[in-house]
């Protein structure tokens, strides 16, 4: 297959489409019976970011192990260990990409749309880039018409975009915000009227593409972050009519050579069975710490060198209160126990955690959904004053207020 992910982001851009306009969020067992009725095995990649709105993320890799299951020949190119990375050690993630982006003026880093874990990263790593200059960061899935605010707002709405119901997505916009960045979109709708699907396809990446060229052209000397999904930071430049993914064509248009990170790549599974060949091997040593590989030259590893310059592992998950570890360890949250005493609504429900100065119409800044009286997840919350909004399956509401301190 010419272009990285191609018939995965197909069926992605097909979600954004169809799902743009609805903000529900859905109870777990309402997800599971979308996953029985289902005749289409691609939808099972939209459960699984649906699973990812409500932090059910052992949910999440087991819906989509099922989706690889089922496209595994479409979703997943073979890999095949290069015997080059056995001279390849573990070194610090964070340091060593913030340390090669000082040269850079473009920061490519990719997600699974469905990962949580790889937006926490990509905030910490916006921190470390503040201080060499990176001031722009482009987020996929914002529409433009409908974020002309966001900057003076100071956080999405959870109508800014698909992806915007999950909270650490809306995470990441406030604290880029918070902490100097301008945050644009760069969202560019596929030409419908094409009927060749390449051609198709290709009309949304060099539209995008386009639009962060135009602010480029204006801002020569700004340096940016774009954070994408999947295969659009594939850089490999074809000959002809379609250049290749989003990254190729500004590398192309702009002659700049974009620092491309791929953190998706070699993600942990569900199980064995779909797992990346190098995260199988990684596994084995038992890191503590997101890592990336590096040989006596100082070069950093790359799976597919001509499709991107660096992969990121993370170390397999821990829970604690019932949540990732990493929700933690990559934000500056805290483990904040449920007033569940006065909850009074029947189980399960949705927990909707809202700072007390914003809207309902926010991303907000966690979800949980609590199943019954023996569920004691914990919220995700910083210091400050939050409002909750409680909801049954069978639409009862209560409204706390909580005080972090």
């Amino acid at each position: 297959m010419k272009y990285l992910m191609y018939l995965g982001l197909l069926s992605m851009v097909q979600l954004l489409n169809a799902q743009s306009n609805q903000q529900k969020y859905l109870f777990s067992k309402e997800i599971e019976a979308k996953i029985q009725a289902s005749t289409s095995n691609r939808k099972l990649q939209q459960y699984a970011v649906d699973f990812s709105f409500i932090g059910e993320y052992k949910r999440v890799l087991q819906t989509d192990e099922k989706f690889v299951l089922a496209y595994k020949k479409l979703n997943k190119k073979k890999v095949e260990i290069n015997r080059a990375f056995l001279d390849y050690k573990p070194a610090n993630a964070l340091l060593e990409i913030t340390t090669l982006a000082k040269t850079n003026q473009i920061v490519i880093i990719n997600e699974a749309h469905y990962s949580v874990q790889n937006r926490l990263f990509t905030s910490k790593l916006l921190e470390a880039l503040y201080k060499q200059g990176y001031r722009t960061v482009f987020i996929e899935g914002l529409h433009p018409e409908k974020n002309k605010s966001l900057n003076k707002r100071k956080y999405p709405l959870v109508s800014s975009g698909f992806y915007f119901r999950e909270p650490q997505y809306g995470n990441l916009i406030r604290r880029s915000i918070a902490r100097g960045y301008t945050v644009l979109p760069y969202e560019h709708k596929q030409d419908e009227n094409e009927q060749n699907p390449l051609k198709k396809w290709y009309s949304r990446e060099a539209g995008q593409a386009n639009n962060i060229l135009q602010f480029l052209k204006k801002n020569p000397q700004a340096k940016i972050v774009i954070h994408c999904g999947y295969g659009h930071l594939n850089e490999k430049v074809h000959d002809g009519e379609i250049i290749g993914n989003l990254a190729a064509i500004i590398k192309q248009k702009s002659g700049i050579n974009p620092l491309t990170i791929n953190q998706e790549a070699w993600l942990e599974t569900h199980s064995t069975i779909t797992a990346n060949p190098y995260r199988l091997m990684i596994d084995k040593k038992q890191l503590k710490e997101i890592s990336v590989f590096k040989n006596s030259q100082g070069e950093l590893f790359s799976s597919f060198p001509k499709s991107y310059d660096i992969n990121v592992y993370f170390p397999p998950t821990k829970y604690v209160t019932g949540r990732p570890m990493w929700l933690f360890t990559l934000s500056e949250k805290r483990s904040v126990s449920m007033p569940y005493h006065k909850i009074n609504i029947k189980f399960p429900y949705l927990v909707f955690a809202y700072k007390s100065d914003d809207n309902e119409a926010a991303t907000p800044i966690d979800v949980i959904e609590v199943k019954n009286q023996n569920d004691r997840k914990a919220l995700a919350l910083e210091k400050g004053r939050y409002r909750l909004k409680i909801k049954s399956c069978n639409g009862q509401v209560q409204k706390l207020m909580l005080e972090v301190n």
